[in-house]
């Protein structure tokens, strides 16, 4: 649903073109479902965009800055450092070997890597097409492989979900998909930050708090922790009704629940718009919420 993609920074000042300018501006972003990867560190990604649109004309080169400053505005952090005695290229193969990008969009493929799109085959790339919503079964494997492009880059984690239990099989599985997908084949380091959030009308906060310990530390893998928290509407404020999984790198709205179920779950990206007021309201630093009791910390023991 939210891929990463490295871009050589030289590509992206080929893209000045008021129809290239939009066409890329409209690609990637929160919102999106494409991310760009800091290869190399932003500051150095910029510099070289800007260097290599230095023969352009002031319009193009204005929307060049303008289209460097809209992809970097947030970017997905891996942990291995860029070498700078091999080429960007050079750079990106090595990457996407370790942990593979959806695409890197170059402009040229000297040595046939299959990860590499040319620039003027780019939209018509298979990896280059990413559907905005999904309907995969609704089972603990299908709703993790529709999440697990988006979770294994994102370093801030919120799911919420008002009638999570994790006391009933039909959440535990999902849940423990969910985490392994955090996890696996991931670029960068242990999320900073995973919640699961849910309503205090369902069950009471001591028994909420008991089974959380009593079956959350086995799903969570060793050297993770998560925090749970259990949710109170404010009068007149917002209903806690909607399910989402959010990230740092966008979120997406999913339909019936967290849970395992008959048939199948309708899986949303969230607009800019829409991810930016859900965001505020379940994760910024002042929620629509009210929280009930101390957060439940969980500490990982799986292996």
């Amino acid at each position: 649903m939210i891929y990463e993609y490295a871009i050589e920074p030289e590509l992206v000042a080929r893209w000045g073109t008021l129809s290239e300018y939009r066409y890329f501006a409209e690609a990637f972003g929160l919102g999106r479902p494409r991310i760009l990867s800091e290869l190399p560190r932003v500051a150095k990604w910029r510099r070289r965009v800007l260097k290599a649109a230095t023969e352009l004309s002031d319009l193009e080169r204005t929307r060049v800055e303008t289209l460097a400053k809209l992809l970097t505005e947030r970017v997905i952090a891996r942990s291995d450092r860029f070498d700078g005695n091999q080429t960007w290229l050079e750079n990106a193969e090595l990457q996407h070997g370790l942990f593979p990008f959806r695409a890197i969009l170059a402009m040229s493929n000297p040595r046939q890597h299959a990860g590499v799109v040319v620039s003027g085959k780019i939209g018509d790339h298979p990896n280059w097409t990413i559907g905005t919503s999904s309907t995969p079964p609704r089972n603990a494997t299908g709703l993790s492989a529709a999440l697990a492009p988006m979770l294994r880059i994102a370093s801030e984690i919120v799911m919420v979900d008002p009638y999570f239990g994790i006391q009933h099989a039909r959440f535990r599985k999902p849940m423990e998909q969910i985490l392994a997908a955090i996890r696996s084949g991931r670029p960068g380091a242990v999320p900073l930050r995973i919640e699961i959030l849910t309503s205090c009308e369902t069950v009471a906060e001591w028994f909420f708090r008991t089974e959380c310990g009593k079956h959350l530390p086995a799903l969570v893998p060793v050297g993770y922790k998560i925090h749970c928290f259990q949710l109170r509407e404010r009068p007149g404020i917002e209903k806690l009704h909607q399910r989402y999984v959010m990230t740092d790198v966008g979120g997406v709205r999913v339909e019936p629940g967290l849970d395992n179920g008959d048939g199948t779950y309708d899986i949303n990206l969230m607009p800019r718009a829409q991810y930016d007021l859900r965001w505020n309201q379940y994760a910024g630093p002042n929620r629509a919420f009210d929280t009930v009791g101390a957060p439940i910390e969980i500490v990982g023991t799986c292996p």
